[in-house]
């Protein structure tokens, strides 16, 4: 039973992972080759490296035409399919445009990652002295020093502003189940400074080309961590309270899970960009949209045994 069990495991292992490999070959594809529209006309998108391939073809058929008046064809029906098929070719090919890659770097830790001290998340409201309840996250950690290398990362990407109005931090919490989710925490694709850095390239393009296009890439680290959602959980009242776009307060604390305790060493953050959907609601626009397969299935408690929900 258990070898059966194994071979099972096996297989669906690497069905997950030539699905992830197909995914990733299809993002590629998508990203490189495409259609746009610009002047009224419509162009293909593709690679900036094929540029002298398609420099060639442009001049071997026109090469072709040219010398096609010295042929003799045996009909006419044959001269002008010829003529036609390099008169649709040279036409194809002035419809293509090309695609110049950039990449933006966000900023890496200078500090080894330990996902086994992250434990858990915490969702609230904290409630001021004058009454309101502004919305509250957290991620549970069990080393304050390591939560003080993760608030230094995280200024890196908010350009040291704890509160970050520019939304340069994305927060994602993607439900899976009815006692799933999925918390991602990382730069935005949208941040400012890497939306000047792609319009400064985009600005220089249009001096030389009016209808090639900026290839925009990006690098980062996406932080991520599957949870369950206990009997205890305020998760669901949080979430049916929250509204999309409100402010919410971001904290690091220790455990117990029954009553967190806040790291005083460290400031709150203050979070623009918070988005919390089922896993059917997400599109290519979301961070999550690729990330969250890897997350759904399979792990194992990484954090103390003393402090597995599970046990």
């Amino acid at each position: 039973m258990a070898s059966l069990r194994t071979n099972k495991e096996k297989i669906l292992e690497k069905f997950y992972k030539t699905r992830r490999k197909f995914t990733l070959w299809l993002n590629g594809l998508r990203s490189n080759y495409s259609l746009k529209k610009a002047a009224n006309k419509a162009y293909f998108l593709i690679p900036h490296h094929h540029r002298k391939k398609i420099t060639f073809l442009k001049y071997s058929f026109t090469v072709m035409g040219l010398l096609s008046a010295f042929f003799v064809f045996s009909s006419l029906a044959i001269g002008f399919v010829f003529g036609l098929i390099i008169f649709i070719a040279s036409g194809l090919l002035e419809r293509v445009a090309f695609r110049h890659p950039y990449l933006f770097v966000h900023p890496f830790p200078d500090f080894d990652l330990q996902t086994e001290k992250w434990v858990g998340c915490g969702f609230g409201y904290y409630a001021t002295p004058g009454g309101e309840h502004i919305p509250l996250v957290s991620m549970v950690l069990t080393d304050v020093e390591y939560a003080k290398n993760l608030a230094r990362l995280f200024l890196s990407w908010t350009g040291g502003k704890y509160v970050d109005e520019a939304k340069n931090i994305q927060v994602s919490v993607v439900v899976l189940k009815n006692d799933k989710y999925t918390f991602f925490f990382g730069p935005s694709l949208k941040r400012p400074i890497a939306q000047r850095f792609f319009q400064s390239q985009k600005d220089k393009l249009r001096q030389v080309s009016l209808t090639d296009e900026v290839a925009e890439h990006q690098a980062s680290l996406i932080l991520g961590k599957r949870c369950h959602i206990g009997p205890n959980s305020y998760f669901k009242e949080f979430r049916s309270r929250y509204l999309e776009g409100v402010p919410v307060m971001f904290e690091f604390v220790l455990p117990p899970y029954n009553n967190p305790q806040t790291i005083k060493e460290l400031p709150k953050f203050v979070l623009f960009d918070v988005q919390i959907k089922n896993k059917e609601e997400l599109t290519r626009k979301d961070m999550a949209y690729d990330l969250v397969d890897n997350y759904e299935r399979g792990g194992k408690w990484q954090g103390p045994e003393e402090l597995d929900p599970n046990h």
